[in-house]
């Protein structure tokens, strides 16, 4: 299985595996196995942290290096600020989607490419 397509039944909400609608619990909790083919989304709690932290942390994280090494002025760092307070709240109405994706990458890695 291909990993994009992995990520579009996630981001849809549906399982990576069988693609029916059984991700999620709510909008904020993933279910631990899926109603439908049985497979476990939750294998072993925290195996997706790494992919979490690429795509939340690091964002910010790398900007805020950025400006402390290379000594922005200050209207570029409140500039920054501004676009962070941006991404910080696309990230929190886009929650659903990016924990999709790190359980469509973990499934992929743990399952969906030993699948073909």
């Amino acid at each position: 299985m291909k990993l994009s397509t992995c990520i579009k039944r996630a981001i849809l909400g549906c399982c990576p595996n069988c693609g029916k609608k059984t991700l999620r619990k709510n909008k904020f909790q993933i279910n631990d196995i899926c109603s439908d083919c049985g497979i476990r989304f939750i294998e072993k709690p925290g195996d997706d942290w790494a992919f979490l932290l690429l795509l939340d942390r690091a964002v910010f994280i790398f900007p805020i290096i950025a400006i402390y090494y290379l000594s922005i002025d200050t209207i570029t760092v409140f500039t920054a600020v501004i676009i962070g307070v941006f991404f910080m709240i696309s990230f929190i109405i886009f929650t659903p989607q990016r924990l999709g994706v790190s359980k469509a990458i973990e499934y992929w890695i743990r399952i969906g490419r030993k699948n073909g």
